[in-house]
């Protein structure tokens, strides 16, 4: 791991345990200092005045290094490139404290302009409209720190994540439990549904196609190699790898209104098992898994494809050559979950495999009675409801 000396402003290699370090999150802009421009002159990049001042604030906090994306990592190097990113969520985590720059974010005095008084509603909504909260690499930054604070463009601090979850709540979908407090003192991401934390992302962007799906490894506590130039593959990879490691159906849980029907600009008939974009979940982050215990058997990814078992809905075929099967819900008199609600997704089989596309799930129903064929959409999930 690669730091920054706040005094010296000099770049130190660290190999095995590295010392007590904050660690700066921002949004790229313009001209930013990278690590090959500290073997000549970094101060004449436009960035340097954001390095200098992260170095300022953290040694005004006593911290003698500082980590910061732009120049800690040699890019040029894929093998770096690749550690630093399959690390990049444990390097936040560990930090002393993280310093969230919000750049486009400004500090006046209250008395003169109210709305930008960070002791008000109105400041923390406004906090809450910085670009900071629309890229994809600021996400893990968000969650992982033990403690986060936030900056102006000015460097003027703005109060702590705890102090704005309400405001970051509101405009990230993500539940107060995952925001407040210090890490050993906040919920586990892993206690999110895998459909939940990609409902997180599902508003984000990246500038590179590939870090959509790259930027969220660490909310899932996995690793996956960096094949740049793979374009959309790399999120199916990151799909796969999740369903490997992970015993959480809500993965397929994506394409799913509010209402609990399909979204309107989402064509099912025929869709793929996996999702195509985080984006696809966006609607989703009130989702849990079922529980082990009503599952039959652990999905395997295969060369061929995935194999699942999942819960069935059963009700009078809508279509001629369609029948599903309701189970385990409320609307058949089967009460399983106290404090749940199943807003199931209908399973349609289709007899004619033919007509529909050969990626989409295909059923085979272990009641003799059922017919098997290709699925429209498959039960994997609940809606959970607040008592």
């Amino acid at each position: 791991m690669r730091l920054l000396d706040t005094s010296t402003l000099q770049l130190k290699e660290f190999v095995g345990k590295a010392p007590p370090y904050a660690i700066l999150s921002h949004t790229w802009g313009d001209d930013e200092v990278l690590f090959q421009d500290f073997r000549e002159d970094p101060t004449t990049k436009a960035g340097w005045g954001k390095v200098k001042a992260s170095c300022d604030v953290a040694r005004d906090l006593h911290h003698e290094w500082i980590w910061i994306d732009t120049c800690c990592i040699d890019k040029s190097s894929s093998a770096e490139l690749s550690e630093a990113i399959n690390s990049m969520f444990k390097w936040y985590e560990k930090a002393v404290v993280c310093l969230a720059y919000l750049s486009d974010i400004q500090f006046s005095d209250p008395e003169t302009d109210p709305e930008t008084d960070p002791e008000t509603d109105t400041f923390a909504e406004v906090l809450t409209g910085s670009r900071w909260f629309t890229r994809g690499w600021t996400l893990q930054e968000l969650l992982a720190p033990r403690h986060l604070d936030f900056y102006s463009s000015e460097w003027k601090l703005l109060g702590s994540r705890s102090k704005f979850a309400d405001a970051v709540s509101r405009k990230t979908g993500i539940e107060n439990k995952f925001l407040c407090g210090r890490a050993g003192d906040r919920t586990r991401l892993s206690n999110a549904s895998v459909a939940a934390r990609m409902c997180w992302a599902s508003g984000r962007r990246t500038t590179r196609i590939e870090d959509m799906a790259y930027c969220l490894l660490g909310l899932f506590d996995i690793n996956m190699p960096l094949i740049y130039g793979e374009g959309n593959k790399a999120f199916k990879r990151l799909q796969e790898i999740i369903i490997r490691e992970i015993d959480d159906q809500s993965i397929f849980a994506w394409g799913q209104g509010s209402n609990g029907h399909p979204s309107a600009d989402m064509n099912l008939w025929g869709s793929p098992l996996l999702a195509g974009h985080p984006s696809w979940f966006k609607d989703s982050g009130d989702i849990v898994p079922f529980s082990p215990t009503d599952l039959t058997a652990p999905i395997n990814v295969e060369v061929d494809g995935i194999t699942l078992s999942t819960p069935l809905w059963m009700r009078k075929p809508t279509l001629s050559n369609s029948q599903s099967l309701p189970r385990g819900t409320k609307t058949n008199g089967v009460d399983r979950y106290s404090n749940m609600s199943t807003r199931p997704r209908l399973l349609q089989l289709h007899r004619d495999n033919a007509s529909r596309d050969p990626t989409a799930p295909f059923v085979k129903p272990e009641q003799p009675f059922l017919s098997q064929g290709l699925a429209h959409d498959l039960l994997c999930a609940q809606k959970h409801v607040e008592q």
